[in-house]
């Protein structure tokens, strides 16, 4: 293998389009929000194939599983171009390039017998009605989206790109050579004898943190009587605290035993992309929690029905979709960073410690970063302030004060 290291291309540079300094920005927002407004569409769509029980056919479970493999389409290329809109001409290692050609040509080959697939579905429903049914089953149309899929992903022609996958792990070292191998933590500076007992005190609230949130979780799982929407919502929340919490903690209490510590590229950056995308899921749920309670105290009559269990996992379900997908964007842009220095002054991995080391200008991933996070917290307060405020305005109306401290009482859990 050392002889056909020199065969290998390191990486490549990705020209990209030719615009001036001014256009750029504009460029970029305009193909961002273009993005963003694919990725949400497809997402509505396959939220709403899934939730609706009258679109659990056999036209829209293939169109649902279009929705899907346009999400993975899209997002193959797109956060490439907007890289390049960034940051202009920019490198990319052997490895990710050929992934990428490969990913975008096995997807693309997918959707073309996907929609031959859709076309014999329409055959068979107008020219075969009396057999649509059988020949078009949930699990014959389950197993031949799963077909083609793999079908695709693992023909011959592309074993080539399989192969590029398989190379040793001294060649992938090389090419990675650019990219910083990991970061130093340096944590909160205390004495030697402070150390322990800020170490002590840490574990112990981390430690009873994740036993009341585990506590909430079975106690909405064991009592029956708390199996409406609003516990549902709480023992989800409590459920994405014990995540939250672990995503940082542990880490801190690496630094309060070991004092500076070392950590991964890698793991540095999942840390990064885990933290912010729980924390915009907390956002996403708080939003859909203010809706529930909205929905209970102006729209009691129908509650039950527009709360159902199936559309309240659902709707749990999108903000963890929403938030891991948003998070996406200020992690991937901060990975891509080059990087000068490695000691992170914090105990673990967030935007604004990783960027004070990069080696360019980082003004605009601040912008884009601001813009992500800002406008998705912005979105979830307005709209929780509105409910609250419709809920206020309902409260308020009510005739006797037993009536009004009741339906506070229904919002108090959210409110705390």
């Amino acid at each position: 293998m050392a002889q056909l290291n020199h065969t290998w291309a390191q990486s490549f540079i990705l020209a990209g389009f030719s615009a001036s300094g001014t256009l750029r920005p504009l460029a970029f927002l305009g193909t961002l929000c273009i993005y963003l407004l694919t990725l949400a569409g497809n997402l509505f769509i396959i939220v709403l194939v899934r939730a609706d029980a009258g679109l659990s056919t056999p036209m829209y479970f293939f169109i649902g599983v279009l929705s899907f493999l346009e999400l993975w389409y899209v997002s193959a290329t797109v956060p490439t171009l907007l890289h390049t809109w960034l940051r202009g001409r920019s490198a990319v290692s052997a490895a990710a390039c050929f992934l990428q050609l490969y990913v975008f040509h096995s997807l693309g080959m997918t959707e073309c017998h996907l929609l031959g697939l859709m076309a014999l579905d329409r055959y068979l429903a107008i020219c075969r009605p009396l057999h649509y049914h059988a020949l078009m089953s949930r699990k014959v149309r389950f197993i031949h989206s799963i077909l083609l899929a793999l079908g695709r992903f693992f023909k011959k022609q592309n074993s080539e790109a399989v192969n590029l996958l398989s190379l040793p792990q001294r060649i992938m070292a090389q090419l990675n050579h650019t990219w910083a191998q990991s970061f130093i933590l340096a944590g909160f500076s205390a004495s030697g004898t402070l150390r322990p007992l800020a170490f002590l005190g840490t574990l112990c609230i981390y430690l009873l943190t994740l036993a009341g949130n585990l506590f909430i979780i079975v106690l909405v799982r064991a009592d029956a009587g708390l199996s409406t929407p609003m516990y549902f919502f709480i023992g989800v929340l409590s459920f994405l605290e014990l995540w939250y919490v672990s995503a940082t903690v542990p880490t801190l209490l690496h630094t309060w035993l070991r004092g500076r510590s070392a950590v991964s590229a890698a793991a540095c950056f999942l840390q990064l992309y885990v933290f912010h995308s729980l924390g915009m899921t907390e956002c996403h749920l708080l939003g859909v929690m203010a809706l529930d309670r909205y929905l209970a105290i102006c729209r009691p009559l129908h509650y039950h029905a527009l709360m159902s269990r199936k559309v309240r996992c659902w709707l749990a379900g999108a903000t963890w979709v929403a938030g891991f997908s948003a998070a996406l964007v200020p992690a991937g842009l901060t990975a891509t960073l080059p990087f000068c220095l490695r000691e992170v002054a914090h105990y673990f991995c967030d935007l604004a410690p990783l960027m004070r080391l990069a080696c360019v200008d980082t003004g605009w991933h601040a912008r884009v970063h601001i813009t992500v996070i800002g406008m998705i917290n912005a979105c979830n307060l307005v709209l929780i302030l509105g409910l609250y405020g419709g809920i206020l305005r309902a409260v308020l109306k009510l005739p006797s004060a037993l009536s009004r401290a009741k339906a506070f009482s229904t919002c108090f859990s959210h409110m705390t």
